[in-house]
């Protein structure tokens, strides 16, 4: 299935529950593929992210205040659970904000100071930002 990347995602869904395809290929108005879009990706930006059954999204590393936080959860969902403040205007996610404040993808070990937030890169897979450690502003550095 090959969709036009201005697509609706209430389309999407709609022709993903109507056919077996769970996955589509993305492409701009000239035919260059931009990448790919799963029901996964539409689900998760409607209800939030989904865990995998024993995944844990969250991992407390250290005990002083310092998490393991997978790369794409949400930032909302951090600011929810954590009474965080990370800014949810500029990305969706946690490896997004990064990215995008960084401008570029960070290299694993990379520590950054972003709002306040310690953050060091654990794990990267290709240009997708994994694992990363968070430090709040409020924990001692550790």
């Amino acid at each position: 299935m090959v969709v036009s990347e201005g697509r609706p995602l209430r389309a999407q869904l709609q022709d993903f529950r109507r056919t077996p395809h769970r996955i589509a290929i993305v492409v701009d108005e000239y035919g260059t593929l931009k990448g790919i879009v799963t029901l996964e990706d539409i689900l998760e930006v409607v209800v939030g992210q989904i865990a995998e059954r024993g995944e844990p999204i969250l991992s407390d590393l250290a005990g002083n205040g310092t998490l393991e936080i997978r790369g794409d959860v949400r930032l909302r969902d951090l600011n929810r659970e954590l009474g965080w403040n990370l800014p949810e205007n500029e990305a969706a996610t946690l490896a997004g904000f990064v990215v995008g404040r960084h401008r570029g993808i960070p290299p694993v070990g990379q520590e950054l100071v972003l709002d306040g937030y310690g953050i060091r890169i654990l794990e990267r897979r290709g240009l997708r930002l994994d694992r990363l450690s968070v430090r709040p502003p409020e924990a001692p550095p550790g």
